[in-house]
C-alpha cells in the first residue's frame, strides 16, 4: 500500500488486487479462483464486483467503504449498459458500440 508520508501510515484505498485491476496499483497475478474470463469484459467487471464486495466486508473505515460503494455502483452501471445494448441488439437495434464489441471479440 502507498504510505502517507505526512502521517507515516498506510494511505486508505482499495486492496492491492483491486487496485491492480483498476490500473492503480502494483501488477499482480489475479487470484486463483478458476476461469477469470480473460478477454471477456463482462466477466472481468463481475470479478471486480466480487473483489469489491470482499473489500466492503473487511474494511473497517466507513469513508473507505463509501468510496468503494461508489466504485461498485459505477461497475454495475457498466454491466447494465452492456445488458441494455445486448437487449437492444436482440430487438434489431444494433448501435455502433455493440457492433465494435462484437467485432473485437
Amino acid at each position: 500500500m502507498a504510505m502517507d508520508l505526512m502521517q507515516g501510515r498506510a494511505a486508505p484505498g482499495p486492496p492491492p488486487d483491486l487496485a491492480a485491476m483498476l490500473g492503480g496499483g502494483p501488477q499482480q497475478a489475479p487470484p486463483a479462483t478458476g476461469d477469470q474470463g480473460q478477454g471477456d469484459p463482462v466477466a472481468i467487471v463481475s470479478n471486480m464486483l466480487d473483489l469489491a464486495s470482499q473489500y466492503l466486508q473487511v474494511e473497517p473505515d466507513e469513508e473507505d467503504k463509501l468510496l468503494m460503494q461508489k466504485v461498485t455502483t459505477q461497475l454495475q452501471q457498466l454491466l447494465a449498459k452492456d445488458q441494455a445494448d445486448a437487449d437492444g441488439a436482440m430487438q434489431g437495434n444494433l448501435n455502433p458500440r455493440t457492433l465494435r464489441k462484437a467485432l473485437s471479440a
